[in-house]
């Protein structure tokens, strides 16, 4: 949440999830929580016909990252938002592009702050 568009992605899972219709169902497999011990689930949205996690993912809203490689339609949507610019990844052009969480989570305060985006 602190990381810049930290909350600009929390409203637009609001948006998606506010007063909607939605399938949630647990992930099948040997790996079914995440390093910090969560549940891992998928998130349907009968009204897209696709996975929340895509919808936001190719909107730019949020970044998909699994060292794994299980959900290839995510990867394919975070290139599309990539290349079209979309909300996290319009300032890529600029000296401080979007930050992958798991890098920003490493850094100390100090260069969190030298590392604040100022294309918002």
């Amino acid at each position: 949440m602190k990381q810049d568009y930290g909350l600009q992605s929390r409203d637009s899972l609001v948006k998606y999830l506010d007063k909607k219709l939605i399938t949630v169902q647990q992930i099948q497999g040997t790996k079914k929580t995440d390093l910090y011990g969560r549940m891992l689930v998928n998130v349907w949205s009968p009204l897209h016909y696709n996975r929340l996690d895509v919808l936001l993912v190719s909107s730019g809203t949020v970044w998909y990252d699994d060292a794994n490689g299980n959900y290839p339609s995510s990867q394919i949507a975070q290139d599309m938002a990539q290349s079209q610019r979309k909300g996290l990844f319009k300032c890529e052009d600029s000296g401080t592009p979007a930050l992958r969480p798991r890098l920003y989570r490493k850094m100390k305060a100090f260069e969190k702050i030298r590392y604040k985006q100022d294309c918002w």
